[in-house]
């Protein structure tokens, strides 16, 4: 049995917390019964009360433990990538940390009509991590999550590590299932389950990124591990854990080696399709450069398995790696014919190009660099919205939404998302960690608890944001979770 008792100061009596469970690592506090002095508390006694973890109604929630209540409604952490329906006004993000994407339904002329998300798939809700189970309802890692959209067919594709879940995006409700897989044959396989099979036409090593061609109806995937693009026929719908019809980087389905040169690929990241001119555009992370394969459909040049590449940006020709630490996400303006690419270094930068036509080693029209955040060893993958000229970005803990109607002076604007309040309203454009935090409703790493007995109040000190939340209390009771003061 544990014994509490009470203790007194000059000026208040403060009541030091044996039973409070701080976990260092963790990220809540569970509250015992302290009504009574010199009571006494039985081994396994159940909690009370719970400040730092809550479901979507911000009611405590004891299954969670995530940093700052994550995952919830309000943030998101390390977002991975982002496309936009721009016919039907919705945005989707990948919630890489979380493992989990969120769909956000937009206004008329696609701007925000809140910054809380409508739908999340990948997991039950917005307050479940369901991360390691793999399902048609749940994604099983949170490893680079990477998206593609067929806007006609109303399909949504998620990577999910070794395989891609496709969702019907004509009926959206959070949870939902997937109505098809590919890279693995069916949706309970593991990644170790696949990866047992080795290197073939139907399996992948790690999605990194994926694109849609809406001529052919093909599906293009960047496989990480194996250095290679697998293109799927999904035109006549889709058979779970089918085979690729071809595959650039390799010569057959069974190689899996590295290489630089115009056939080859080192750790290929994001791919995007320029649909009007039937060109690929491959971000080759590894090697650091862009390479573009025009493959000319309409005029009957088919793909063969191991083509090459047709040019090369960032690098002078197809035997240099180019300048730099990592290339990274890549995007098209239609209307302007430029390319966007993510540098990915030491600082966030956006290099364009005018891709109308491609000189090997062809230098940028424009460069913008900015020091944000954490993007030394961050990775994500871009979208350009021709409508609006706005680039959306990820840094760390959100998505920014950049002003590139000006490409020589791409700016921020004040919208981002991944930082909202619970009424819906965005309320920085720099968020200062995961989830949402520093906020009211979740707490980071919790290290000592006072209770002040005579002025009924909590104090809390937060190790991460070295904070310290009070609450106020009636004879001991909490009302609200939500912090009446923060020093």
């Amino acid at each position: 049995m544990v014994r509490v008792r009470k203790t007194f100061g000059h000026n208040f009596s403060i009541l030091v917390v044996a039973l409070l469970l701080i976990l260092l690592s963790g990220v809540f506090v569970l509250l015992g019964d302290f009504s009574k002095v010199d009571a006494v508390l039985e081994s396994d006694s159940n909690a009370v009360d719970i400040i730092g973890q809550y479901d979507d109604s911000l009611q405590g929630d004891y299954t969670k433990s995530g940093k700052n209540n994550g995952p919830n409604k309000y943030g998101m952490d390390s977002p991975r990538d982002v496309v936009m329906d721009e016919t039907n006004n919705k945005m989707y993000i990948a919630d890489d940390a979380n493992g989990r994407v969120l769909v956000y339904n937009l206004g008329g002329a696609n701007d925000p009509v809140d910054y809380i998300p409508d739908f999340v798939l990948g997991s039950d809700d917005f307050s479940s991590n369901t991360m390691g189970t793999f399902s048609d309802t749940n994604l099983g890692t949170n490893t680079r999550i990477t998206l593609a959209l067929d806007v006609t067919g109303n399909r949504l594709f998620v990577g999910d590590y070794h395989r891609l879940l496709v969702f019907d995006t004509g009926s959206l409700a959070s949870g939902m299932a997937a109505s098809n897989v590919l890279g693995s044959p069916n949706f309970t396989n593991s990644g170790s389950d696949d990866m047992a099979i080795g290197v073939t036409a139907a399996n992948v090593g790690m999605v990194n990124g994926m694109t849609y061609d809406s001529n052919q109806d093909y599906l293009y995937v960047s496989d990480y591990d194996n250095h290679r693009i697998l293109i799927f026929d999904i035109g006549d719908g889709i058979v779970d854990g089918e085979d690729a019809i071809n595959v650039l980087g390799h010569l057959n389905f069974t190689s899996s080696d590295s290489g630089l040169a115009a056939n080859k690929f080192y750790q290929p990241g994001s791919i995007v399709y320029d649909n009007p001119n039937d060109r690929l555009f491959v971000s080759d992370d590894g090697n650091n450069r862009t390479v573009v394969f025009d493959l000319d459909y309409g005029g009957g040049d088919p793909i063969n398995d191991g083509r090459w590449a047709d040019s090369v940006i960032g690098a002078n020709d197809f035997s240099q790696s180019g300048d730099g630490s990592g290339n990274g996400g890549l995007a098209y303006d239609v209307a302007r014919d430029y390319l966007y690419v993510d540098t990915c270094g030491a600082t966030f930068g956006i290099n364009v190009y005018d891709v109308e036509t491609i000189d090997n080693g062809e230098a940028a029209i424009a460069t913008n660099d900015f020091v944000y955040g954490s993007r030394s060893s961050f990775f994500s993958n871009i979208y350009y919205n021709s409508t609006k000229e706005y680039l959306y970005s990820a840094d760390e803990y959100a998505y920014e939404i950049l002003d590139a109607s000006t490409v020589d002076e791409i700016t921020y604007t004040s919208t981002q998302f991944g930082h909202a309040t619970v009424a819906g309203a965005t309320i920085s454009d720099d968020p200062s960690d995961a989830n949402n935090g520093a906020w009211p409703y979740g707490l980071d790493q919790p290290q000592h608890v006072l209770v002040d007995t005579e002025n009924d109040r909590i104090y809390i000190f937060e190790y991460g944001p070295l904070r310290i939340t009070a609450h106020n209390t009636t004879s001991g009771v909490l009302g609200d979770k939500i912090p009446d003061a923060v020093l």
